[in-house]
């Protein structure tokens, strides 16, 4: 958190040159829900040009932020394309296998953003390796449950 001794000592308000505060600077200050008044002074400049300079980046951010919202959608509709993209003819060259591999990562990555597994798990599978297991528990719980009866 800044303090009123960092607002008056921080390097970018002592600078006489013109400022060249990287806009990332002025995005972390506003994170911290700080007025561009209030970053202004922290940075040694004038409100004026931090409104600017965030109004400049308003559209990028806002693309970003819809990216992030969207991101699963957007993974699925870049599979869509990558696979109309598959024809017969890149299917028997080497270019195929990018694109198959590419909807294979898109694939998990929208899997991902919607909270879903990205392993495929054979249901069967587990429960052929669990099954000994589950043998050997009720084995064991039958030995116990007898031990049990005859102290009884």
């Amino acid at each position: 958190m800044e303090t009123a001794t960092d607002l008056t000592t921080s390097p970018e308000a002592k600078s006489s040159r013109p400022k060249m505060i990287p806009i990332e600077r002025m995005l972390q200050l506003k994170d911290k829900n700080l007025t561009d008044e209030e970053v202004a002074t922290i940075l040694g400049c004038n409100r004026s040009n931090v409104s600017r300079r965030l109004a400049e980046h308003a559209p990028r951010l806002q693309k970003l932020d819809n990216f992030k919202k969207y991101r699963a959608d957007i993974l699925t509709d870049l599979q869509i394309k990558v696979l109309d993209h598959v024809t017969d003819d890149k299917l028997n060259s080497s270019s195929a296998t990018q694109l198959i591999t590419g909807m294979a990562i898109l694939y998990d990555k929208e899997r991902l953003e919607r909270g879903q597994s990205s392993t495929n798990l054979s249901v069967s599978g587990l429960v052929e390796s669990h099954s000994g297991k589950l043998e050997a528990l009720e084995a064991e719980l039958a030995k116990t449950m007898g031990t049990l009866s005859i102290e009884e």
